[in-house]
Formats: structure tokens, C-alpha cells, sequence
């Protein structure tokens, strides 16, 4: 009988440390790093939720833009230009895309609008432009018309930075995603680690390592839940 009570003692704290892991886990960011589709996500989502999820889906625009240094439609871009003033380099210009993007499964389907500002140093663009603007040419001209800086002693040209995203280019982010008025919104997530990127996913993406806490609740739970099985089966025997 002492054996049968101990056993059921055991299989409770077993089934306990379970509950105990798997609430780490989603603590440690297991739910976001579920790499999903948008449909998905909206499955999860009522109006007014909000939750941390790892979505990957091609990014679009309503109305697709040019940037000031490239015709190519982009679905999204962000642009910089540097002035070179011997070893020192000022921003003299910035610019991005002035229509909000949205992630969308297939034309048609439901819409993910996403603040790819809001991820910071965290938004990886596909880097469509580093180039190097010298008096005389083409670009140093486009500069000149576009930002009218008045070049010092040391003046050496201009450098052009530029990340985009193309119309149906896939993306992947982690982040905040909630339902308000009925729309899908996306942006970095306050207490999480963000991310936002155009690279092919890697497996190390998609898998969280275990905390030393968590493998040790872990293995404690399968310890415990052997140990009152053992018990369990030799009382009845």
C-alpha cells in the first residue's frame, strides 16, 4: 500500500515538472521560435490578442516605390548617404519607403502588416547599394541634387548605402504580431529578442537550445515519472 501511495506521489511530481518545463520553455521563446505561415498565426489570434510568433512569408507592397538612386521597384528600402570628410563620415541624408509593407501567404490571402522600423539594428535588408560617389560622376550628381551638402576641406565624395526588400521576396521575422480592427499587425517585440531579416532560415533558428535550468527540471521529471511507474507496477504485483 506504502508503495502504491508513493508511486502515485511520484507520478504527480513527475506530470508537475513537465507542466514546469514546458512553461520555461515558452518563457525561453520556444512558441516564437515555431517557424509559421500567416494563416497560421491568424488561427491563434483574436481581436484584441497579441502574441510572439517566427513567421515566414513573401513581403509586398500596395503600391510598390523607386528609391532615389535605383528605379527597381522595392516592396520596402531604407537609404543613407554618408559624407566622407577625410577620416570622418556624417549622415547627410536618410530615406525609406513611405507606404507600410505586408507579408501575405499567397495573392488573396490574408494580409501581416509590418513595422520593419520598429526592429532597429534588428532589420537585415538585402543590401542593394554600398557604393562609393566621386566627383564627376553620375551618382555624385544624384547626391548633390538630393541632399545640397556644402563639402569642407577634406571632402572626399560620398558614400551610398541602401537595403531593400523586392515585391514576393520571401522574409522571415520574430517578433509581436496582434489582431486590432480586424488587421494582422507585426512589429519588434518589447521583452523578446527580435529579429527581421531576407536569409534563408537555419536550423539554429528553428530550435531553441535548453537552458541549464530547463534540462535540469527536465531530467528530474523523467526520473520522477520512471521512479513512481516502477513503483506503481511492483505495488500491483
Amino acid at each position: 500500500m506504502q508503495q502504491l501511495v508513493i508511486g502515485i506521489v511520484l507520478l504527480a511530481a513527475g506530470i508537475l515538472l513537465s507542466l514546469i518545463y514546458n512553461r520555461m520553455r515558452q518563457g525561453e521563446g520556444g512558441t516564437a521560435a515555431e517557424m509559421m505561415d500567416i494563416r497560421e498565426v491568424s488561427a491563434h489570434l483574436k481581436e484584441g490578442q497579441s502574441g510572439i510568433f517566427t513567421v515566414r512569408a513573401p513581403l509586398q507592397a500596395e503600391q510598390p516605390e523607386t528609391s532615389a538612386f535605383d528605379e527597381t521597384k522595392k516592396a520596402y528600402f531604407e537609404t543613407r548617404v554618408l559624407a566622407l570628410e577625410g577620416k570622418h563620415q556624417r549622415e547627410i541624408y536618410s530615406g525609406k519607403s513611405e507606404a507600410k509593407p505586408f507579408m501575405q501567404d499567397a495573392p488573396g490571402e490574408e494580409k501581416l502588416w509590418i513595422d520593419i522600423p520598429s526592429f532597429g539594428d534588428n532589420a537585415e535588408l538585402f543590401p542593394s547599394h554600398m557604393d562609393t560617389a566621386q566627383p564627376g560622376t553620375p551618382l555624385f550628381g544624384a547626391v548633390e541634387r538630393l541632399a545640397h551638402y556644402q563639402p569642407g576641406n577634406e571632402f572626399q565624395g560620398y558614400r551610398v548605402l541602401e537595403g531593400c526588400i523586392r515585391p514576393g521576396q520571401q522574409v522571415l521575422f520574430t517578433g509581436t504580431v496582434r489582431r486590432r480592427d480586424g488587421k494582422l499587425l507585426a512589429e519588434a517585440g518589447v521583452r523578446t529578442k527580435s529579429s527581421f531579416t531576407y536569409r534563408e532560415p537555419e536550423e539554429s533558428q528553428c530550435r531553441q537550445p535548453l537552458s541549464t535550468s530547463a534540462k535540469i527540471i527536465l531530467a528530474l521529471g523523467a526520473v520522477t515519472v520512471v521512479a513512481g511507474a516502477v513503483l506503481l507496477i511492483n505495488s500491483l504485483l
